[in-house]
């Protein structure tokens, strides 16, 4: 009996084992860690780019459209400046006021509306004696080319109306009602361009007196 109690001494007590449900709930919860810890990730990725989005976004609103130089009495056209007429014909002014020895620009806000008819009908009544003097006349508004057809047709224009939507022109000649913005708006206004030259600059003018005085600086010799 001494001897075996010596025996039993001498030999380590095995570990106590964990019991299975200790261990299931163990994992149980490291796998719930892990889970939550990948979601935070996750989410932590979302914000991220949410950020970035939002700040790129607002550098983006922050960034003014840019503005054309506007063109001064001495100043050419810019180079290569095309525009459709209402037929939807492309017509180079950079070329053609170069080569002609005077053209008439006249702007109006929008086609077919009460004031720009009488501008347009103005010039279309006063035609023969701007061609007289041998001065090509355009009529010039952000419209589309179908809208410029049909105002063309309707008051029996004898001259081209240019679309410009874009304001690649109406921008230059300073005639864009908010620069930088949109929507745009056009003021009514008229140019003279002699020997590729822009001479005459008139901005914000009534429909009547932009065909009169037109005409009237035409004239001049």
């Amino acid at each position: 009996m001494a001897r075996r109690s010596a025996r039993l001494a001498g030999e380590k007590a095995p570990a106590p084992q964990e019991l299975p449900s200790k261990r299931a709930k163990k994992q149980k919860v490291n796998g719930s860690d892990k889970k939550d810890i990948e979601e935070s990730k996750t989410e932590e990725s979302k914000t991220e780019e949410s950020k970035t989005e939002e700040d790129e976004a607002k550098t983006n609103e922050s960034k003014p459209e840019e503005v054309p130089t506007e063109l001064q009495i001495g100043d050419a056209l810019p180079e290569k400046l095309t525009l459709l007429d209402q037929d939807s014909n492309p017509i180079d002014l950079s070329a053609l006021v170069a080569k002609e020895p005077i053209v008439v620009i006249f702007a109006y806000p929008k086609a077919s509306t009460p004031g720009c008819t009488r501008q347009v009908c103005g010039f279309r009544d006063k035609y023969d004696d701007f061609k007289k003097v041998d001065a090509t006349v355009f009529g010039l508004s952000a419209d589309s080319t179908a809208a410029q057809k049909k105002f063309q047709t309707k008051q029996n224009a004898p001259y081209e109306l240019l679309s410009d939507p874009k304001h690649e022109l109406i921008g230059i000649l300073g005639a864009t009602k908010t620069p930088g913005k949109v929507p745009k708006g056009v003021i009514r206004s008229h140019w003279i361009f002699k020997n590729g030259k822009l001479a005459v600059k008139e901005v914000k003018i009534g429909p009547e007196a932009s065909y009169t005085q037109a005409l009237e600086e035409v004239q001049k010799e």
